[in-house]
């Protein structure tokens, strides 16, 4: 499901303010416990997120839930036409079609576009009714067909009905307030059924310890959404600061994998290069440097600390662009990992050209007139001298 119109992988408008960005980020834990309860509206985008990821993760195992669900009906059917127990396994098949019929309607409606716009908590609240009355419909069905399990196909299907609640509850594990309400109705319904009060007490304290684990795993949540909050709201201010620096300044980027490979150009340079940045991206960093025999310092220069994988500052090379001459200074560091693994380069390049340019002519005018274009006394001497 896309949930396009929920949530989007753009978080932030392009003019709003980062200190908005970052305020926003701390107050993600102000209503943490809820918001992973998936009860209450999420207050940020990374909120939401969480819910969605949790949705995704649900609604991806209902295949296997149904089908678990059929296998288990088709089991408990075979079994009360063979040992002619109508009355038992006609309740057991009751509930299970019931349950069958629950998940079969929400695998349906995961797939139309209603649930796509629907907000996530709305969803979640939803679904923890709907894990209840499975929960129930699971336990009846079981204590049915438990009543059969002394033959082999009925224990085939109590099997089958099992492997189908284990499969909706680990769907829904990380959906704590779902997971809670089928274990809640699975303990309610077994100590009804059963009339035993140390089942109750024993389902008592599953339920309280799976609350605690819950928990636990909340807060954990919690500070990984707003550690990626904070972590988000750093890289769009390094972001908004780069893009202004390669629109605003000469400047511009590049980083290039541990073969050699481009991996990010600025687009600034693709432009300078009159080639689409599809075309660039995989290829090798030397292909958009001319190379001129080796006759440059700075080609030798660049070589060699590609070569040996070393930093370089201001290390000046001409583009590789055949309508004009375009001259840069490259700078560059290798990218090194926490275990000390060359993963690439990162630098940063400056236009040189129109430095080149004036360097020239200031070469040409203290050589030749600037009047008739001739060679002035000084050059005539150096000729001689040659």
């Amino acid at each position: 499901m896309a949930f396009s119109n929920v949530f989007t992988l753009s978080r932030y408008p392009a003019d709003m303010d980062v200190r908005s960005i970052i305020s926003a980020s701390e107050d993600v834990g102000r209503h943490g416990l809820a918001v992973s309860l998936g009860v209450t509206q999420a207050d940020s985008a990374y909120e939401t997120d969480s819910q969605i990821a949790l949705l995704r993760r649900a609604t991806a195992m209902l295949p296997a839930i149904v089908l678990a669900q059929f296998i288990a009906i088709a089991l408990i059917l075979a079994a009360t036409f063979a040992l002619q127990a109508y009355y038992i396994g006609g309740s057991a098949t009751a509930f299970s079609a019931a349950g069958l019929a629950i998940s079969g309607a929400m695998l349906l409606f995961s797939r139309t576009p209603a649930f796509e716009r629907c907000p996530p908590h709305l969803l979640i609240r939803g679904m923890v009714a709907i894990t209840a009355f499975l929960g129930l419909c699971f336990t009846v069905a079981g204590f049915e067909i438990g009543l059969l399990s002394h033959t082999t196909i009925g224990m085939l299907g109590l099997v089958a009905l099992s492997m189908a609640g284990l499969l909706l509850l680990f769907a829904i594990a990380s959906i704590h307030a779902a997971a809670l309400a089928f274990i809640a109705a699975v303990i309610v319904a077994s100590a009804a059924l059963s009339g035993e009060v140390a089942v109750a007490m024993i389902g008592l304290a599953s339920l309280i310890c799976f609350w605690r684990a819950g928990i636990h795993t909340m807060l954990i949540d919690q500070k990984q959404i707003r550690d990626r909050a904070r972590n988000d709201a750093r890289a769009y201010r390094a972001n908004r600061l780069l893009d202004g620096f390669e629109a605003n300044g000469s400047g511009w980027f590049w980083e290039t994998d541990r073969s050699g490979k481009i991996v990010y150009l600025s687009p600034k340079l693709t432009d300078a290069l009159k080639r689409p940045m599809s075309e660039i991206i995989g290829q090798p960093f030397a292909s958009i440097i001319r190379y001129q025999g080796s006759t440059e310092d700075g080609e030798r220069a660049l070589g060699f600390h590609l070569s040996t994988r070393s930093a370089f500052k201001d290390v000046e090379v001409r583009a590789a662009v055949d309508e004009e001459e375009l001259w840069w200074a490259i700078s560059g560091r290798p990218i090194i990992d926490d275990i000390g693994q060359f993963r690439g380069y990162a630098g940063s390049g400056t236009d040189l050209t129109e430095k080149r340019r004036s360097q020239a002519e200031a070469t040409r005018l203290a050589r030749y007139d600037s009047l008739t274009g001739l060679a002035n006394r000084q050059e005539m001497q150096l000729a001689l001298e040659r």
